[in-house]
């Protein structure tokens, strides 16, 4: 998580890379007190919502979210 913040990405970017782990390493990696002022509550409760965003690329728009197709290139 300290590689992650250190590299300074864009919020959208971390976002989405945050996307990708289960939400029991988000409460381990302390994602919420760490980005607190990055993400709003609503992106805060997508990454932990792993039953809603399964099979989804989940994306931010805003200071909310969006729930985007998986792309054809990972069913091939």
């Amino acid at each position: 998580m300290d590689v992650l913040i250190a590299a300074q990405l864009k919020p959208a970017d971390t976002f989405e890379i945050l996307a990708g782990p289960y939400p029991e390493h988000l409460d381990q990696w302390a994602v919420r007190e760490r980005f607190a002022t990055v993400f709003s509550p609503a992106q805060f409760d997508a990454l932990e919502d792993w039953a809603g965003r399964f099979n989804g690329r989940l994306v931010m728009d805003g200071s909310s979210y969006r729930l985007l197709d998986v792309s054809s290139w990972f069913s091939a």
